[in-house]
């Protein structure tokens, strides 16, 4: 059993050294120049992108504080609901008026000329 065990050889050793500094160096340093740059630009983007979140952020809440600011509909609801309320009240004043005007006519008759 022992016999069938060799002593490995200079380039056997040489080969598995070159093998392992090649492992290694890959799982260290990412396998090169591209993977490099792939890293530092996809730091760069995500960088970026949270930049581009705070701003977005900042800007929704100074839109909603301008719509805020500028919202007629709401400073214009009383009035429009004192509008509504005047007309219904002068529909009434309206209606109101007419039957008396013809419970009026109705009291005098007919007119003396034969005019209706």
């Amino acid at each position: 059993m022992l016999a069938a065990i060799t002593v490995p050889s200079l380039t056997d050793l040489l080969l598995a050294g070159v093998v392992l500094f090649s492992a290694w160096r890959l799982s260290k340093h990412g396998g090169g120049a591209a993977l490099t740059e792939y890293d530092t630009a996809n730091k760069r983007l995500e960088r970026s992108l949270a930049e581009a979140r705070t701003e977005t952020a900042r800007l929704i809440v100074e839109l909603a504080k301008l719509q805020g600011e500028t919202n007629v509909a709401l400073a214009v609801a009383p009035v429009l609901e004192w509008s509504r309320m005047h007309e219904q009240r002068a529909a009434e004043r309206h209606s109101a008026t007419i039957t008396v005007l013809d419970l009026i006519a109705a009291r005098l008759g007919p007119e003396p000329n034969g005019v209706s």
